[in-house]
């Protein structure tokens, strides 16, 4: 496990909230069949690289997308370097069930419709 200090931006160093934030690395299965590398906080927020395949890829841009999931909320956010135009540097929003399928294993999936709840 990796540990990260977190500073309050903006505050003053004799009043800076400090936290530390516990790492753990973890092989998150994307559903291009990839396992990514990655890493999960205590309070079950994950973020991982996952490699753009190369028929998706744009020339001259990098060829990996860095993926954060909020699991307690089923929500993936991602920068995507493939957009272009009008979509650059957009966000795109994935509604997700992350599961455990094993020691340091996550496997990352789209929620299909018939799973969401009015509460969802």
């Amino acid at each position: 496990m990796n540990a990260l200090l977190v500073m309050c931006p903006g505050c003053l160093p004799d009043a800076a909230i400090l936290r530390f934030v516990t790492l753990e690395e973890v092989r998150v299965h994307h559903r291009s069949g990839q396992w990514c590398p990655g890493v999960r906080t205590g309070d079950n927020i994950v973020a991982y690289d996952v490699e753009i395949l190369p028929p998706w890829r744009v020339p001259g841009r990098p060829t990996t997308d860095r993926c954060f999931v909020i699991a307690d909320e089923g929500i993936q956010i991602r920068r995507p370097v493939t957009f272009v135009d009008a979509l650059e540097g957009g966000w795109y929003i994935d509604l997700v069930e992350l599961e455990e399928t094993g020691p340091k294993r996550l496997s990352c999936r789209p929620s299909t419709p018939g799973e969401l709840t009015e509460d969802t």
